[in-house]
């Protein structure tokens, strides 16, 4: 019988010069520029936290506007806790999310 994957999930809230995300946390974003052919285009993401939720295991699964708030809305999406300890289980690898999460602190 194959693993059947159980999924967590976080929404990121993105609006002006600030981010919100359903797990409590908030931030201010980064203002970016780039060069294109028509001039300078500017805008604000949250990349640092984009960088940090990457290094433990979760992915983007999509995006929405937020019209009525001027925003957007990021989801993303990441194998549960539970499964990513029964994974590295069967591996013989510490794969489980603490230990993860240990190995990229001491990284940075």
């Amino acid at each position: 019988m194959g693993l059947v994957t159980t999924w967590e999930y976080l929404e990121i809230l993105v609006v002006g010069e600030a981010w919100f995300d359903t797990s409590g946390d908030k931030g201010a974003n980064e203002m970016l520029n780039a060069r294109t052919t028509q001039g300078r285009l500017l805008w604000s993401t949250p990349v640092a936290r984009l960088q940090q939720l990457g290094q433990i295991g979760w992915e983007l699964a999509g995006v929405l506007p937020a019209a009525d708030l001027g925003g957007y809305k990021l989801f993303f999406k990441r194998a549960a806790a539970q499964q990513l300890d029964e994974i590295g289980d069967s591996m013989g690898d510490p794969l489980k999310r603490g230990a993860l999460q240990r190995r990229i602190q001491q990284s940075s």
